[in-house]
């Protein structure tokens, strides 16, 4: 399909989308776009079409098929179905934009390829490691044991749209088995622990819970790992013991990585 998109017909949305979902102005990944119609809220039948009409060949999207793709979208977002017809008979001053909703997982997942690509390259900006993820740790209703009483922290992450209860040990754990699975990377220490605590040291950990756990769900490679996956989502109690069970045998990350074979290429 030959279509002819003159600088005064794209939307600045267009250009936004665009600079989400590539890297350094490089042809968008096929599964970073895959993702990204997975946001557009029409069924598989019309992504499809939308699919084959742009033709993105060998799993390369370039700027040009990402822009009649956002076209194609909005149009059948507005009932149209999606044909090269529309393109042909088009006569208004700016291309019709989508409905996209939330882009940050398109972005999140581009990152990860970034990352993939070239490990030894962040090419992040402080803004993009913000956007990867927002967590927020507060202290849940107090409850009491047997014979002391604990602590407990309701917390949510907005990537993951989740929120668990989680208790001090779990972050040891969580913390324990960082150390094995990224052993050559740096992971913050946690706030300590102390068997008597008032109110203000309570507060004082549940701020450094707080900043302990944003820094580890924005680090670019640790973000995606399972085990900070299963620490967000996973309900139920023992979290310390599951995690543990389920993760101390992991192979550390140099280990699974797909650079192992060429690491002298990296030195």
């Amino acid at each position: 399909m030959t279509t002819d998109f003159s600088e005064g017909s794209i939307p600045v949305t267009y250009r936004e989308v665009y600079a989400i979902c590539s890297h350094n102005d490089e042809p968008i990944h096929k599964d970073v776009y895959q993702k990204l119609l997975a946001q557009c809220k029409l069924s598989s039948d019309i992504l499809k079409l939308i699919w084959d009409l742009v033709g993105p060949s060998e799993g390369i999207v370039t700027r040009t098929n990402l822009y009649k793709t956002l076209a194609l979208v909005a149009w059948a977002q507005q009932g149209k179905k999606p044909c090269n017809k529309l393109f042909e008979t088009f006569n208004g001053k700016e291309y019709p934009i989508p409905q996209l909703g939330d882009l940050s997982p398109v972005k999140n997942l581009k990152i990860y390829y970034s990352l993939q690509k070239n490990p030894a390259v962040l090419g992040l900006t402080y803004l993009d490691i913000t956007q990867l993820d927002t967590i927020n740790v507060e202290l849940a209703p107090e409850k009491k044991g047997i014979f002391l009483k604990h602590s407990e922290y309701i917390v949510t992450s907005q990537r993951c749209n989740s929120k668990v209860t989680r208790r001090y040990n779990d972050f040891v754990a969580l913390y324990e088995l960082l150390l094995s699975r990224f052993p050559y990377r740096i992971i913050p220490r946690l706030p300590p622990k102390r068997i008597v605590s008032d109110a203000h040291f309570l507060e004082s950990r549940r701020r450094g819970l707080h900043r302990w756990l944003t820094l580890i769900s924005r680090h670019p490679a640790i973000c995606h790992d399972g085990l900070l996956m299963f620490f967000l989502t996973e309900q139920g109690t023992d979290i310390q013991y599951r995690i543990r069970d389920i993760f101390r045998r992991a192979p550390d990350e140099f280990m699974t990585s797909d650079h192992a074979a060429n690491a002298k290429v990296l030195l």
